[in-house]
């Protein structure tokens, strides 16, 4: 018996089509023939690799078999999921599911970094590493950390597998020699390796080594290997080509799109080639996708359904011939096992060379003689990288000859220091620079040291050392100086009636324990000096110093998935303060102009007291572009008025100030108070690509702090509303709000850019 594939042409593009399926010699030995093997072959194409999937789809959706996989790139990633078992409908769920803008990054997601780190994570708009005492400039090239461990965690259950013809379906995907520009076949070795060589873009991705060599994207060589697949023993090969080919200059709108086209130059020839060895060569259609549209991946999901709904009837014909003529031989698919848990028997580090291994496996946080899932693993590597220590973190899970398992994680250091700088402006504190150093492991392994400097019209300056402590590095001891100036305005009834120059220093330490990546408590205690110095000369007022003692405790949460507009998580922050020690050194002078040494009778006491603060806000995805958010703020001096001194200050739209209260329609310190609580609602979308429109309304009540809350019910009430248009750009969020309190009467506008101090 033989089967024939008719290849069909149209117009001046050649495409193939499955015309029929001819059934043509039969005999008696038809039951004793060997079933035909089937090839399938998949393109490269960046983003429009996505449309693979619909095809996958089809051919399950048939029950055809296929035999050998060969691919490129992107084409080689799905087909290593689906020789490996995933199917057509599992590879469309982790589509849906995942973040390529986050896998297509150096940057870590912000719920990865470790608690201890969140604060500072990813406030700057460069960083630039320090090597050998010399600031390099950042190459750009991905590294690709969470692209690399995605693929670990869908390809755990085939850990063992080192010969990818013992796939479920036997497997090959081509990379390029980078020394030589030579073809590399790959069908041996670490399944994710392969895949990850074979989509090593040229500057965009660093190269993987393989056997001595250097290996870069297949698509250089070969975007397109059906020429492989016959040679695994394909007797008929389905061609799936989402490669764009050499595009006019009109289309090259990215630069993923140039460095294709740059690596398609030599291999346009090859692609006609092995076009014409195609069975079935299908050909989605990707008009006005590029290889970087990866933020259109349910659209190109759809394109490759599309396309898979035209050929589905030929793709059935077939399957159910196949199963006619070879009744005995029916395809039944085997899946890849849920839930896959593996033991671990023991761990090894490999590439230290500052940090050490108990560092490593401590921060793990996963014990030998247990079993671990594939997301269990990855949540630990991320807790390791999530430390900002290494570059790189990658594994092997191996079996030993005496039957245990060791996993080998693969550590490639951070340089030690790295200066940090950026831009921030908003209309209260006018333009300042921000500059930092951070070195990891000074003098002390396992620490960092920071110095970061606000260099503007309102100097500010931080000092932290930070330690890690105990076996799993959950506990920290931390110990920093602290100073900053700032002009702060006085208002009465909304309306400025003076202006301070306020100063502000402390000597705090605190020990840590980091309930996890997202949750800190700790306790701690500070030795602060405040100052406050007239800049308008007007009677009633104060000025000095007054020194404490403040001991603390308090619980922190950041679960939010990025810093910028976030669109879900919780950020938490409450602390109870101890304030006692009080040593001022204030005068004070009525409005006639005479100083007054009884200063209880205006307001201002140095009796210890406690102090509470509470923050919490919460962001809920309704949907890919919508957010609601929620707020709300507290802050209470009990038993105490300070009179301006250690008041809460409410108002503006970022939270920079000590002792702030945002609050939309409100400026910086509109209000002072002993004690404030605000509730808050938002709207966040986003209109276009990284541009959001957001609504805010609030409302807060103040002053109802007297003597054991005997003024609870004599508050004041406050209410505002506003409107933003924010940009999410490399140097932190750009923000333009429009807002009305109804108590201050007035409309204003503030503006923000950068992350604050």
């Amino acid at each position: 018996m033989r089967i024939v594939f008719i290849k069909t042409f149209y117009g001046n593009t050649i495409k193939y089509v499955l015309v029929s399926l001819l059934c043509l010699l039969v005999n008696h030995n038809l039951l004793a023939q060997e079933r035909p093997k089937i090839g399938l072959t998949l393109s490269g194409g960046g983003a429009k690799g996505l449309a693979h999937i619909g095809i996958l789809q089809a051919i399950d959706s048939v029950g055809l078999k296929i035999d050998y996989i060969s691919g490129t790139s992107m084409g080689a990633i799905m087909g290593a999921l689906y020789a490996a078992g995933y199917s057509g409908n599992d590879l469309e769920k982790i589509s849906r599911n995942t973040s390529w803008d986050r896998l297509l990054t150096n940057q870590p997601d912000l719920r990865s970094i470790v608690f201890e780190e969140k604060s500072e994570f990813d406030r700057y708009a460069v960083e630039l590493p320090v090597v050998k005492g010399k600031i390099k400039i950042s190459s750009g090239v991905l590294e690709g950390e969470e692209l690399w461990l995605t693929f670990a965690q869908l390809f755990l259950p085939v850990h063992n597998i080192h010969d990818f013809s013992q796939l479920k379906i036997p497997f090959k995907c081509i990379a390029t020699d980078a020394a030589t520009g030579k073809m590399v076949v790959l069908e041996k070795g670490n399944i994710i390796n392969a895949v990850r060589a074979s989509m090593a873009i040229p500057s965009v991705f660093t190269t993987v080594e393989y056997e001595g060599k250097k290996l870069i994207d297949g698509g250089v060589v070969r975007n397109f290997p059906v020429e492989n697949v016959k040679e695994m023993g394909a007797d008929y090969v389905i061609g799936v080509n989402v490669g764009q080919g050499l595009q006019s200059a009109d289309k090259l709108s990215s630069v993923l799109d140039i460095l294709y086209q740059v690596g398609s130059y030599r291999e346009a020839e090859d692609f006609l080639k092995q076009v014409q060895l195609c069975d079935l060569f299908i050909e989605p259609d990707m008009e006005g996708y590029s290889a970087a549209s990866f933020s259109s991946a349910d659209s190109i999901l759809q394109r490759g359904k599309d396309a898979a709904k035209k050929f589905y009837p030929q793709l059935k014909r077939f399957a159910d011939s196949l199963n006619q003529l070879y009744p005995g031989q029916v395809y039944k698919r085997d899946t890849i096992p849920t839930n896959y848990k593996i033991k671990i028997d023991e761990f090894k580090v490999e590439g230290l060379r500052v940090t050490n291994q108990s560092f490593v496996v401590g921060k793990l946080d996963m014990k030998t003689g247990r079993s671990y899932t594939a997301g269990q693993i990855a949540d630990g590597v991320r807790r390791v990288f999530g430390t900002r220590n290494y570059n790189s973190i990658t594994y092997d899970i191996d079996s030993l000859s005496d039957g245990k398992t060791r996993m080998t994680l693969y550590a490639t250091e951070s340089p030690q220091t790295t200066v940090k700088m950026a831009l921030h402006y908003n209309s209260f504190s006018d333009i300042a620079a921000i500059v930092n150093i951070t070195s990891r492991n000074f003098l002390i392994k396992n620490s960092r040291s920071l110095l970061t400097l606000n260099i503007g019209k309102d100097p500010k300056l931080r000092a932290e050392y930070f330690k890690y402590l105990g076996n799993n590095r959950n506990w920290g001891f931390t110990f920093a100086l602290r100073n900053f100036n700032t002009d702060l305005p006085v208002y009465q009834d909304f309306k400025q009636v003076s202006l301070y120059r306020y100063n502000y220093g402390a000597i705090d330490s605190r020990l840590q324990y980091a309930v996890s990546r997202f949750v800190g408590v700790g306790v701690g205690t500070s030795y602060e000096i405040t100052r406050l110095k007239p800049k308008l000369s007007q009677a009633g007022q104060n000025q000095g110093w007054n020194y404490n003692w403040n001991t603390y405790f308090y619980y922190d949460m950041n679960s939010l998935d990025r810093k910028q507009f976030p669109t879900s998580g919780i950020e938490m922050y409450a602390r109870l303060s101890y304030i006692y020690g009080q040593n001022p050194s204030v005068d004070y002078y009525d409005n006639l102009g005479r100083q007054v040494t009884n200063l209880d009778s205006v307001g201002l006491f140095f009796k210890p007291y406690i102090r509470s603060d509470f923050k919490f806000s919460y962001y809920r995805a309704l949907s890919k572009h919508s957010t609601l958010i929620w707020n709300a703020q507290a802050g209470i001096n009990f038993n105490q008025k300070q009179s301006f001194l250690n008041q809460f200050v409410v108002g503006g739209v970022t939270d920079f100030l000590r002792n702030q209260v945002t609050f939309v329609g409100l400026r910086e310190a509109n209000l002072t108070t002993s004690s404030i609580a605000t509730g808050m609602i938002g709207y966040q979308y986003e209109l276009y690509r990284n541009i959001f429109l957001t609504g805010k309304f609030n409302l807060g009540y103040y002053d109802f702090n007297g003597d054991f809350f005997d003024d609870l019910v004599n508050g004041s009430w406050l209410s505002g509303y506003g409107v933003s248009v924010g940009y999410k750009s490399a140097a932190g969020p750009l923000e333009l709000t429009i807002m009305r309190c109804d108590q201050k009467g007035s409309v204003s506008a503030y503006v923000n850019l950068g992350f604050h101090f």
